[in-house]
């Protein structure tokens, strides 16, 4: 029911980051590419219904990086990078571009946050995309340590977004760049 309520109304402020310099983070993690024979391994911290979704994101031709503390997955991001429109949130479209890559999915496992896990799989995924024009990521102003793993990978604020959505329409959008 909650879901839903949240599909009917929404109030929120996104802020739009494009990677900007390369850092090079560390964590203690082992990244690795999502494949369909190592999907399942987020099932330590996600849903089988996610599970279902990463295996249409491979179909699609999008990129996972999954992170390892040892043999268990903590963490998993997504990466498209076809001109397609991509949601920032699901009010908000954006058209990418060709040579542009945009960051989608992240979630680090509870028990594994604090880790530098995020910056560190952000900042492979810029060396990987360096060769696009933009590398985007979108994220919740009150997400603050998201925000400082974005930040501390090298990626910039470049837009913010107010939305307000009633019953699955943008009813109001404030960007300010």
């Amino acid at each position: 029911m909650l879901k839903v309520l949240r599909r009917m109304f929404a109030s929120e402020t996104l802020l739009l980051y494009r990677s900007h310099s390369l850092t090079g983070q560390t964590s203690p993690t082992e990244i690795k590419m999502a494949t369909p024979e190592n999907i399942n391994d987020v099932l330590f911290f996600d849903s089988r219904t996610n599970v279902e979704k990463f295996q249409r994101f491979l179909a699609h031709g999008d990129s996972g990086y999954l992170a390892y503390l040892g043999e268990t997955c903590v963490h998993r991001s997504w990466v498209k990078c076809v001109p397609e429109k991509v949601f920032l949130h699901w009010a908000l479209p954006m058209e990418l571009q060709e040579n542009e890559a945009y960051i989608h999915f992240c979630e680090t496992a509870p028990m594994a946050r604090g880790k530098n896990i995020f910056a560190h799989v952000l900042s492979r995924i810029s060396e990987e995309y360096q060769h696009c024009n933009n590398v985007y990521i979108c994220v919740n102003n009150k997400n603050k340590a998201s925000i400082r793993s974005i930040e501390k990978a090298g990626y910039v604020k470049i837009k913010s977004y107010r939305i307000i959505a009633l019953a699955n329409s943008l009813i109001y959008k404030n960007e300010r760049g």
